[in-house]
């Protein structure tokens, strides 16, 4: 996924100095009539997404008072108190929330996600992030041709295609090469690149149902991460592929012996307990307004947690805003789409504040 928005201590990660700077905004905010026609409840919305994004990076510990899990989540409820449209803060409360209803990020929050970071896309995952996501699938395919003896695929889809990082990688061994994204940004950045023969913009499920039997080969490099359950996506993937075809992707791994806490915090903040020579951050009340703008009368944030439910369902939505999955939920759903697993690799796709992301790579062949 991209990087943080907001202003450059953000982007770099300091997550301390980009709340202090949020907060100095949402005091001003503060002083000013909500209903001033010089505030842009869109813009005011923005400020509050962004502090609550930074204090749920921190260990819950971190914060005066409460869990910085929990003032996170009243800025989100704020955020959404200014724009209900605001679609990134109500994914990002979905999963401080847990809520069990969210099976998948919606098509607009990754749409506008992604459009928005296109222009800087490659930079900051590859530079920034060290995604290894495109190459590791190479080689997992590279291998195996040479194993199955394959020379190449007639026709490939490159689902969730993005800007193209995995189109030149899948080139020489394509025949037809498409690329679907639901992102307009990140397509006409792909289209810089040329080397599909085709793109289209679209979600994956639907473009999937486009094709008939009629494809060779499906790679998803860090698709799935905004997808909770698979069932649909197994089953449009199933429909499309020719038998003996193959799917190829990555997903983030879930375990319940995993941090329970929110990625890139080291393993003396697991517990979320404050380190001796860090001063505790004061988080900011907010002036009420109606419907309650710290979130009056809803649930507390929940501590995140894997549990034997999450488990046995096989994902779970992690805080940051990304599906984790077992690879007993993925084995099960190729058993039930007629999916035989031809290989599983754990890997580490990429890497998010300084720590490394534990994943899964599987390639499966359609038997029917």
């Amino acid at each position: 996924p991209p990087p943080p928005r907001g202003p450059p201590r953000h982007k770099r990660q300091e997550f301390e100095g980009a709340i202090e700077a949020y907060q100095k905004v949402v005091a001003l905010v503060q002083e000013s009539s909500p209903n001033a026609a010089h505030l842009d409840p869109a813009q005011v919305s923005l400020v509050y997404y962004l502090v609550g994004s930074a204090l749920s990076s921190l260990p819950p510990g971190r914060c005066q008072d409460a869990p910085c899990t929990e003032h996170a989540a009243n800025k989100l409820r704020q955020a959404l108190k200014h724009n209900p449209g605001n679609l990134e803060a109500a994914h990002a409360l979905s999963a401080l929330d847990a809520d069990p209803s969210v099976t998948s990020a919606s098509h607009g929050y990754i749409r506008s996600l992604f459009d928005e970071y296109a222009a800087t896309f490659d930079t900051a995952l590859v530079g920034g992030l060290q995604y290894r996501a495109p190459a590791l699938l190479h080689s997992a395919l590279e291998t195996l041709m040479e194993e199955k003896r394959v020379t190449s695929f007639a026709s490939v889809l490159d689902a969730g295609c993005g800007t193209g990082l995995v189109g030149p990688l899948l080139r020489n061994i394509s025949t037809h090469l498409a690329g679907l994204d639901i992102s307009p940004e990140m397509v006409k950045q792909a289209e810089a690149r040329a080397v599909y023969d085709s793109l289209e913009v679209g979600e994956i499920v639907e473009g999937l149902g486009k094709y008939t039997k009629n494809l060779d080969l499906v790679v998803a490099a860090d698709v799935f991460v905004y997808f909770g359950a698979l069932e649909a996506v197994f089953e449009a993937t199933s429909l499309a592929l020719r038998k003996g075809a193959w799917f190829a992707f990555t997903l983030e791994r879930l375990h319940q012996t995993q941090d329970a806490t929110p990625e890139g915090i080291s393993s003396g903040d697991k517990k979320g307990e404050s380190k001796p020579d860090q001063p505790l951050i004061v988080v900011a009340s907010e002036k009420q307004v109606p419907g309650g703008a710290e979130g009056e009368g809803a649930a507390p944030a929940r501590e995140y947690t894997v549990s034997d439910s999450d488990v046995e369902r096989g994902w779970k939505l992690q805080l940051t805003g990304r599906f984790a999955h077992t690879r007993e939920y993925v084995e099960k759903l190729s058993r039930e789409h007629n999916f035989k697993v031809m290989q599983h690799a754990e890997i580490v796709p990429r890497s998010d504040n300084g720590k490394d992301i534990q994943g899964h790579l599987f390639v499966l062949q359609a038997t029917r």
